[in-house]
């Protein structure tokens, strides 16, 4: 059994009479960077929560949790964690205990708390499922010294932004033709940074515990954009895919469209002046007049086989 930190979306309820403070920590089902399946939800993981500190954000390098300053937490989770099923559903539940030394932390979750969001921060064992790639928890490091709950805006947003990533990869994997499965990893990272890069702004706004009345609206508003910029340009990527493919260019050309298209960039015109440019080397090295050279260029950009898009008998064409 291997091992990952997960940072999982949770929420805050406030009770409009005691103000007290309750929060659902894990949920039954797909979440923001791991699967729970029902048999996760053991009494033994729920203690592994109990008594998690909190902090107003996660650690700046996810990497390096020793490095967060410990006088700046700001409460805990109680000890006492309970397994409730709401809407066919199990769910860890817990009682959120403000730091009595920070009395504004109290009042400010009060008002705030059911328009944030908690993320939990630990070590998980479990397995990578082999067809989705998913990571599957089976049970919580009650021992890890630097798990916690941490108060952030709009916590994983139910994985959204991490789904966009996994299924530009998918796409990509999947339309590759023949001899170009090997999409770079580090152009589909690029596409999923540029998303976290928005959520990053979304999180500063709470970075600290001052001026949040008049940045919650804004918020929401933020986080929209960014989930709607990551849809536009997974849809955009999808459609240029579609056009290398249908266009049967050789493997160099290709890859320099895709690479292109993962930036962003419209690459319907390209794709017609590659396949020009192909059809003028084709013929370059066919006798002008000869049925078979001619069968081959037709063959090429209407139909045929992927596999021969790349293979003329020409040393080095179609190779950078």
């Amino acid at each position: 059994m291997t091992t990952k930190r997960i940072a999982e979306s949770g929420t805050i309820s406030v009770n409009p009479t005691t103000k007290a403070l309750r929060v659902c920590l894990i949920t039954e089902g797909a979440g923001s960077s791991a699967d729970f399946p029902r048999e996760f939800f053991t009494q033994a993981n729920a203690d592994a929560l109990g008594g998690s500190l909190s902090w107003p954000a996660h650690p700046v390098d996810l990497s390096k949790p020793y490095q967060r300053d410990p006088l700046t937490a700001i409460g805990q989770i109680a000890e006492q964690v309970t397994i409730e099923e709401h809407d066919g559903k199990l769910s860890f539940w817990g009682e959120y205990i403000p730091a009595k030394s920070k009395p504004q932390i109290a009042e400010y979750l009060a008002e705030f708390g059911h328009k944030l969001g908690l993320s939990v921060y630990g070590d998980s064992d479990g397995h990578n499922d082999s067809t989705t790639g998913r990571w599957i928890a089976e049970s919580l490091d009650g021992g890890d010294p630097y798990k916690s709950v941490d108060l952030v805006v709009a916590a994983g947003r139910g994985g959204k932004f991490e789904k966009v990533a996994e299924s530009l990869g998918l796409i990509t994997k999947a339309s590759a033709t023949a001899g170009e499965e090997e999409v770079s990893q580090m152009e589909i990272k690029e596409v999923n940074d540029s998303v976290v890069a928005l959520t990053k702004v979304v999180e500063g706004l709470v970075s600290t515990l001052t001026g949040k009345a008049k940045a919650d609206l804004q918020v929401e508003v933020d986080t929209a954009a960014a989930e709607k910029l990551a849809e536009a340009r997974l849809a955009d990527y999808n459609k240029a895919v579609g056009l290398i493919s249908e266009a049967k260019l050789t493997e160099s050309q290709s890859e320099s469209l895709r690479t292109r298209a993962m930036k962003g960039e419209d690459i319907t015109g390209a794709v017609e002046h590659e396949k020009k440019v192909l059809a003028e080397a084709l013929a370059s090295v066919n006798a002008g007049d000869d049925d078979e050279g001619k069968q081959r260029i037709a063959e090429h950009l209407g139909g045929g086989d992927p596999k021969g898009a790349v293979d003329y008998d020409i040393p080095g064409f179609g190779q950078v």
